[in-house]
């Protein structure tokens, strides 16, 4: 069984009438599924008479969006890294050194040993009687074991991960400054520009079409409260 697809919104003609800096009112005709989404359509169309500075996409979308939604005109602040958990100090022993002898416990007292005179009849390739016998050689292991691994010295490892901890800080501290410098920014800007605009701006007539009755009908501006938050949640 073929999954319906969702149908679309429909879109709907609107019309705006207003005035901008005391000139004759300018009529506009929009096409959008809302409110909401005629008055951004107004809003971008005046970015151009508000000002000569080149905007980013991000700084006109924030500026539309917030010129549409006058009750909720900015979006809430960026989500910021966490901050690593804090690792506690501790105390290590001092890694134990190894203690010399001392001379006295070193100095052994050796004697000779009287060696009796070699004999002419024994092999001269036998050792001698009272020399050391020389110790066999070792032989390689065909199959050595693995090798052994250090373990890391627990002091070592609790600053390498305090210095870890401290690069991953002052990374997420640069990062969120950079979200937060960049959210104010788009902020601020909007906030200019709605200021200029509301000094110059005067909407006279806000509709939407309604073609089954084949009529205009009158829409608030700005949108009530009720309204605006049936919008958002649609």
């Amino acid at each position: 069984m073929k999954k319906s697809r969702e149908r679309e919104p429909e879109q709907v003609e609107f019309r705006i009438h207003y005035e901008l800096d005391g000139n004759l009112p300018v009529e506009k005709f929009f096409m959008a599924t809302d409110p909401h989404g005629a008055l951004k359509a107004l809003a971008h169309s005046l970015v151009k008479p508000l000002t000569t500075e080149v905007m980013s996409e991000a700084q006109v979308e924030s500026f539309t969006n917030a010129f549409a939604n006058p009750h909720d005109p900015f979006p809430p602040s960026p989500e910021m890294i966490p901050v690593p958990e804090e690792i506690e100090d501790m105390e290590f022993p001092e890694e134990e050194q190894a203690v010399e002898a001392s001379p006295a416990e070193q100095t052994v007292s050796e004697q000779p040993i009287d060696q009796a005179p070699p004999d002419p009849f024994m092999d001269s390739d036998s050792p001698a009687e009272g020399a050391p016998v020389p110790e066999p050689a070792e032989e390689e292991n065909p199959f050595p074991g693995p090798p052994k691994v250090k373990k890391p010295s627990p002091a070592k490892e609790h600053a390498r991960k305090k210095a870890e901890r401290e690069q991953q800080i002052s990374e997420a501290n640069a990062e969120n400054q950079r979200r937060n410098a960049a959210y104010q920014s788009l902020v601020g800007k909007s906030r200019q520009l709605l200021g200029e605009l509301s000094g110059r701006l005067s909407i006279l007539d806000f509709e939407r079409f309604n073609r089954w009755a084949d009529r205009w009908d009158a829409l608030s501006y700005p949108p009530a409260r009720e309204e605006d938050e049936a919008l958002l949640q649609d």
